[in-house]
């Protein structure tokens, strides 16, 4: 499971980082690696009580451009709608201070 949010919150209740700033041209990237589905759903409450930081299953990263890559199709989720099943590039730039 890979996250990329450039807010404090996502989903309608997720909280990725509870102190972020969304106009400073950053995306946070949470990744959970490995998991299967039982592990991402017990990850789950504690991402939407914003206390999954520090949680030794999840990687917290920075950056301003995303690829995540996959040989296996991917199912994308953005803003509650899901735009693509099958998808195997994703790219993910930020546009700084386009979001008022």
């Amino acid at each position: 499971m890979v996250i990329a949010s450039n807010g404090r919150c996502f989903g309608g209740g997720f909280w990725g980082h509870a102190e972020r700033r969304g106009d400073d041209g950053l995306l946070d990237v949470l990744i959970a690696d490995g998991l299967g589905r039982l592990g991402i759903l017990s990850l789950l409450p504690k991402v939407m009580k914003g206390r999954h930081l520090g949680d030794k299953r999840i990687k917290f990263l920075q950056t301003r451009r995303l690829v995540v890559e996959s040989p296996d199709p991917l199912a994308v989720e953005t803003d509650g709608e899901i735009p693509y099943l099958h998808a195997h590039r994703l790219e993910i730039d930020v546009l700084p201070k386009r979001l008022r």
